[in-house]
């Protein structure tokens, strides 16, 4: 079998069978031919698409791992701020917890976020009761337009 061009562009693939005599002699050929020119086409786009995907593979391969470094750097410095962070707030709590005033924390919208070991007792609450409490439960009743003032005065 042997495929070969023509000179006029068609593409052959020949198959060549070789009849022997008893010597050992090619007696006779049979032959069979078939234009497989359409099928040398299609392998050549094929091919040729393959190394244009093969490029664009590597191309983003390649911006794929410019972006996964970049990730990893940034999770990195999140991972270090949020250390950092934690250490503050640590500090920040033991200071909090260290001081023998009554501290609370609230949102803009008046609601606690935070309390120190020392607003518990001053306040006669158990851990856990003060979180998510409007401040203006603690309040007098007479004293909140004065603490709403407060809270709302940059709206």
């Amino acid at each position: 079998r042997i495929k070969f061009e023509l000179p006029n562009g068609i593409w052959i693939d020949w198959l060549l069978f070789p009849e022997f005599d008893e010597k050992g002699k090619v007696k006779y050929v049979i032959t069979s031919a078939r234009d497989i020119t359409e099928i040398i086409a299609y392998e050549k786009n094929i091919k040729e698409l393959n190394r244009t995907l093969e490029r664009k593979v590597k191309a983003q391969t390649k911006e794929l791992k410019k972006q996964n470094q970049k990730l990893l750097r940034e999770i990195e410095e999140r991972k270090k701020a949020e250390k950092k962070l934690r250490e503050s707030e640590s500090l920040y709590k033991s200071f909090l917890n260290g001081t023998s005033d009554g501290v609370l924390i609230s949102d803009i919208e008046g609601y606690i976020t935070y309390y120190n070991e020392s607003a518990l007792k001053l306040l006669r609450y158990k851990e856990g009761e003060l979180l998510g409490k409007h401040v203006f439960h603690l309040v007098a009743k007479d004293e909140i337009p004065h603490v709403r003032d407060i809270y709302f005065q940059s709206k």
